[in-house]
């Protein structure tokens, strides 16, 4: 044997290579694993979808993400906001809509267009998916399957609701077995605004009171089976720093956080956004209430523009 290089240390670097490609993050196709988009029904009438909530193979049952999405000509540019993993992260796009939101009025309605947004994701099992009556094939039903439900806020408040621990149904919405309750989905679609827009409404979704199985105990634990990983899903949103950079760039819009870019990132070997490699705001990152608004004001108040 050599006295140069340790049988057992190259072996401990094999069994690091087999790790690694256990914890790799798969690049699987997102209509694989997450429910296509819900349809709503009609200002009367809502289109209702069944299904189960489930807990992931971790044991965490719901992931809150904030991400930036925008069309850009024809096509949509979407990233995982670093503020998923703390807002003590500095997002470049997070600053590109403060700086637009400081700007004329279009440069307003771009930052509308652009500002964060919050999702959350779960597993859910597919009792019922009415589209299915018009599926071309059985591949493209989704009554029956396990899929990633990204879901908005309104969705999450009846989850909070179930929460209370006198008259909430607690961990019996997250159960596959006979105590379990199913979700429904009901989507309407709210009144026309000032610009004849229309918007989801998911206020009449209602959790059974009537717990069910999902059916016997090997068709349960092959549904248990069948979850994916939250954490995991989340990190295949995340994006480089070289396509961030390049994205702002073809959209004219660096020179906005140039300065700033350079502070942060600048002779780092960091390539993605991820918790551990965004560098944390300081003090004088943050604007100040007396020159300019801070980003979270603006973010706010983003919401409430009539633009």
């Amino acid at each position: 044997m050599s006295k140069w290089i340790s049988k057992d240390l190259f072996n401990k670097h094999l069994e690091e290579r087999e790790k690694e490609k256990l914890e790799k993050i798969p690049r699987f196709n997102r209509s694989e694993i997450v429910w296509p988009s819900l349809k709503p029904g009609t200002q009367d009438e809502p289109t209702v979808y069944e299904g189960r909530f489930l807990p992931d193979p971790e044991g965490f049952l719901i992931k809150k993400y904030y991400y930036h999405m925008w069309k850009s000509g024809d096509k949509y540019i979407s990233l995982l906001c670093p503020k998923t993993h703390g807002f003590g992260n500095f997002c470049p796009v997070c600053s590109v809509v403060s700086s637009l939101y400081n700007g004329t009025a279009e440069d307003k309605k771009i930052a509308r267009e652009m500002k964060r947004k919050e999702r959350y994701v779960s597993n859910f099992y597919i009792v019922d998916d009415p589209r299915d009556k018009n599926a071309k094939d059985e591949e493209n039903k989704m009554s029956g399957k396990v899929r990633l439900y990204e879901f908005p806020s309104k969705i999450n408040e009846k989850l909070i609701a179930e929460e209370d621990e006198k008259e909430g149904l607690r961990e019996r919405v997250w159960d596959a077995g006979e105590d379990g309750h199913n979700f429904f989905i009901k989507i309407k679609l709210t009144k026309p605004d000032e610009n004849k827009r229309q918007f989801p409404d998911y206020s009449s979704s209602v959790f059974s009171r009537k717990s069910t199985a999902l059916g016997s105990d090997k068709k349960t634990e092959e549904i248990t089976k069948s979850v994916y990983s939250l954490k995991k899903h989340v990190e295949t949103m995340e994006k480089g720093l070289d396509w961030i950079k390049e994205t702002l760039i073809s959209e004219g819009l660096f020179k906005l956080v140039e300065r700033e870019w350079s502070k942060h990132y600048e002779n780092t070997a960091a390539t993605t956004t991820t918790e551990d490699d965004v560098p944390d705001f300081t003090e004088d990152d943050k604007p100040s209430k007396g020159d300019t608004e801070s980003e979270e004001d603006i973010l706010k108040q983003l919401d409430d523009l009539k633009i």
